[in-house]
């Protein structure tokens, strides 16, 4: 989802919380970087979508490199050639999917232990 989408919706959700009363804003006791924090962590536990979003696509990553069903093996056909991940050309149809996917593969390796 584009930057300018999750902002307006981050917009929204905090509106949500603060509103207005007669056409005034009320007072807005916490930061919403602050209510996105976990509750145990002194926060609301309300989730930024841009950080949901991020997860998603570690999610992605993940059943990408690990799973073999029929949308991961699509994936793999388009974009790893011989068992080798490949940047796909900005022409090519789900480019930017792919790239913000590509772009956790190295999360996804410094995080994982390969059993053996």
């Amino acid at each position: 989802m584009p930057k300018a989408i999750l902002a307006k919706l981050n917009r929204l959700f905090s509106s949500f919380f603060w509103g207005e009363t007669h056409g005034k804003a009320k007072r807005k006791w916490k930061c919403w970087r602050i209510l996105c924090v976990l509750g145990e962590e002194r926060g609301m536990g309300v989730q930024d979508l841009a950080e949901v979003q991020g997860i998603l696509f570690v999610k992605f990553a993940w059943q990408f490199l690990t799973h073999n069903s029929w949308w991961a093996r699509y994936f793999k056909a388009k974009y790893a050639k011989h068992g080798i991940v490949v940047e796909a050309g900005r022409a090519c149809f789900g480019y930017i999917f792919w790239k913000k996917v590509a772009e956790k593969f190295p999360l996804q390796v410094h995080n994982s232990r390969w059993k053996v």
